[in-house]
């Protein structure tokens, strides 16, 4: 057997290509092709593997995630949460795309989500799913991170997060996970959970890159695994920083959360890459990349780990 190992994507050569959908931008499909998500400029493209190239196509051009050029590390992380990639078991590739508006009756931030389908004529606009208005008013920031799992029957479960309270010097803000399915046969969408403050300190920058603590699984009840942060903290420049590793499950009807992991010296990045899968007999397991940090804020290690339920819960 021959092994083969091909450059995906490289993002500095051109530096208009970045993946959309942060590590579930590329994806085996229902018969086992190779395919993938990227931003090529501000054109939402979907590619598929051929031979030892790819041939893609055009999703959707234009968004207000998207830009013409990556040059730096937020520009792309904001691009490549926007997007998502999934697949039904017919083999049909799905796209959902954060689409935030403004709801002039209301006078509020209204955020939603584009869902787009790949038919035999290419890539069109299904519907557009509402995710509900920002309840901080008209000045907060529209949702920045979505993902997606498809459950049993092709129903759709889908999460992002908002902020809903800005920090300030002297106040931390807030963030809210929304959670949308189909799952009746109709859209309902409303807040799973509320967390700590995801953004930056007002103080500090620099301190994280492309958290990636979202991620989202369906079990054999399309009931929904999620992961998330329970918040970032940081106490300055050169100053301790600490965020915890969550989850959460709506399998009793309302969504309940814990702490999976924190750090045991109290400083340090638990909830970086984290990804929750579900196993045979609806068993949710997560895989986590953790960094130690020392009391300034340095990383001094890192750890991937994998969590599972102990026998006392």
């Amino acid at each position: 057997m021959n092994l083969e190992l091909t450059r995906l994507e490289d993002r500095l050569t051109p530096a208009n290509s970045v993946p959309a959908g942060e590590f579930n931008w590329l994806q085996a499909t229902p018969a086992g092709g190779l395919s993938e998500l990227v931003w090529v400029g501000t054109t939402l493209t979907y590619r598929t593997r051929a031979g030892l190239g790819w041939d893609e196509e055009p999703v959707v051009a234009g968004s207000g995630y998207a830009s013409s050029t990556y040059p730096d590390r937020d520009t792309v992380q904001r691009a490549s949460q926007a997007a998502q990639l999934a697949f039904t078991a017919d083999g049909t590739a799905h796209a959902f795309l954060l689409a935030p508006g403004f709801d002039a009756s209301l006078g509020v931030g209204v955020d939603g989500v584009r869902h787009y389908t790949r038919g035999a004529g290419g890539w069109a606009l299904t519907e557009t799913i509402p995710l509900g208005p920002n309840p901080a008013g008209p000045f907060t920031p529209p949702a920045d991170n979505l993902t997606a799992a498809v459950g049993p029957g092709g129903v759709f479960h889908l999460l992002a997060h908002r902020t809903v309270q800005q920090s300030t010097i002297g106040s931390v803000g807030q963030g809210e996970l929304l959670y949308a399915t189909n799952k009746s046969g109709a859209w309902a969408a409303g807040r799973a959970l509320l967390t700590g403050d995801q953004g930056q300190d007002v103080f500090s920058s620099g301190d994280r890159f492309a958290p990636r603590f979202l991620s989202i699984a369906a079990d054999s009840q399309n009931f929904a695994h999620i992961t998330y942060s329970t918040g970032f903290f940081s106490a300055g420049s050169f100053a301790a920083v600490r965020s915890d590793l969550g989850y959460a499950t709506n399998r009793t009807g309302a969504w309940v959360g814990e702490t999976v992991y924190g750090p045991p010296d109290g400083t340090g990045d638990a909830a970086l890459g984290a990804s929750v899968a579900v196993a045979p007999g609806d068993v949710p397991a997560v895989a986590s990349y953790f960094v130690d940090r020392a009391p300034t804020g340095s990383p001094a290690s890192s750890q991937l780990l994998y969590h599972v339920r102990g026998a006392g819960g």
